[in-house]
């Protein structure tokens, strides 16, 4: 059984994701064009990892793109409240950083200090920007 939710060794971040497909190649059609995704097949989920780097550069992702098939389903909907839902299928493979944020017109990702991220997150904040490299 799996749970849809980002999760590492200690989590000592935890936060949100939201991206935008790109206009000419998302990542559906990438994995569709390449065969990987069979008829039918809806995404469900996207995941990233990069784990394991201890200072050097990270050049490499780990994507995974979860499908649901939906072919005894006419809608997600219908999928999602069947109680006897059939498994879902994930397709898992290695792309390097450009190719990977290549595939989304904006990617945004906010990661709060572990035990606050609740408080945090429900709440809105005056905040002064700096931009130090400008």
């Amino acid at each position: 059984m799996k749970r849809f939710r980002a999760s590492v060794q200690y989590n000592d971040y935890v936060g949100t994701a939201a991206a935008d497909r790109g206009d000419n190649e998302d990542i559906f059609s990438l994995f569709t064009d390449k065969g990987y995704v069979k008829e039918n097949e809806l995404p469900f989920a996207i995941e990233i990892w990069s784990g394991e780097n201890h200072g050097g550069p990270a050049d490499e992702l780990s994507v995974s793109l979860t499908v649901v098939d939906l072919s005894k389903h006419g809608t997600l909907d219908e999928y999602l409240n069947d109680q006897k839902r059939p498994p879902l299928r994930t397709i898992n493979t290695k792309m390097s950083n450009n190719d990977f944020f290549g595939l989304f017109k904006r990617f945004s990702v906010v990661l709060l200090n572990k035990g606050y991220d609740e408080h945090i997150a429900h709440n809105e904040y005056e905040v002064n920007e700096i931009y130090p490299d400008e």
